[in-house]
């Protein structure tokens, strides 16, 4: 998934979703005049990172803002497009737990996941079941927790050690 996502070819989607992350939820045409780019190949961009899953649109009056998705998030953490401590900053918040877990579990995940390009990159939970389920690196409990909160079922013991 990591590598086929056009993130690490083209320095123009890189540098639209770092804006979103970092300055978002924005207008295409605010991202547009920011950046110096001509609209119409922000709004293309912008479709076809949605067609990625990367960012979503939301309806606003007369106007669509712009958000970064979790996965969004993600791929850009692993790209580099936006601080990852700001990135970790705001999974962190989401999912109240502290950010070296995060930050641990995705810097295991993704390598992982560039090696053998079959993990899925999407919502936290989803990857930390994944990565229970195929036994990739070791879950802290607090992300454990995320998991059990995600599919409302305890954790099991064996699932929130760290291995």
């Amino acid at each position: 998934m990591l590598n086929l996502l056009a993130l690490g070819r083209d320095p123009i989607l890189r540098d639209i979703l770092g804006y979103v992350i970092s300055r978002g939820p924005a207008t295409a045409y605010r991202i547009a005049r920011e950046l110096n780019l001509h609209f119409v190949q922000v709004y293309r961009k912008i479709r076809q990172m949605e067609e990625l899953g990367l960012v979503k649109r939301y309806c606003c009056e007369r106007r669509d803002l712009i958000d970064a998705t979790e996965r969004g998030l993600l791929v850009c953490y692993h790209h580099g497009c936006a601080s990852r401590d700001l990135i970790l900053n705001k999974l962190a918040a989401r999912y109240r737990v502290e950010k070296r877990y995060i930050k641990d579990f995705l810097d295991s995940y993704l390598r992982h996941a560039e090696s053998k390009n079959d993990l899925p990159i999407d919502e936290i939970p989803v990857m930390v079941f994944y990565a229970v389920y195929r036994r990739v690196g070791g879950v802290a409990p607090p992300l454990a927790a995320i998991l059990a909160e995600y599919v409302g079922v305890p954790p099991a013991p064996h699932v929130t050690a760290r291995e």
